[in-house]
């Protein structure tokens, strides 16, 4: 069992990892660029290229940090409320469902299979 920083209950789940070793080809290669808007920039030794787009994420980051600031005005170092709290559960995980975090894992669950 565990609590959210609101202190709202959950529950946690055990995934069994199988571990397979592969053949390491070390002539291909794909090198990836983090920035903001474009989220990665990703080119491989083939030369084949793409751009994961960050936009939407940086959208709801600005959001959220707006929200924070605006609450957090006036008060002193280390302020935290239960609204704080409510509005760092909306931003990286419960409502609507899992918003960043799915975010990420979409955007990294790009098939680049350029190779054989």
């Amino acid at each position: 069992m565990r609590r959210s920083p609101s202190g709202e209950r959950g529950s946690s789940t055990n995934v069994e990892i199988k571990i397979q070793l592969v053949k390491l080809d070390k002539t291909h290669a794909l090198s990836i660029d983090h920035g903001l808007d474009n989220w990665l920039t990703c080119v491989d030794t083939l030369g084949h290229s793409f751009i994961v787009d960050g936009k939407h994420l940086k959208s709801k980051n600005q959001w959220y940090n707006k929200q924070i600031a605006a609450l957090k005005e006036n008060q002193p170092q280390g302020f935290w409320s239960k609204r704080l709290a409510r509005i760092t559960e909306k931003r990286d995980c419960f409502v609507p469902r899992n918003q960043m975090r799915d975010a990420v894992n979409m955007r990294s669950a790009i098939n680049h299979q350029p190779w054989p």
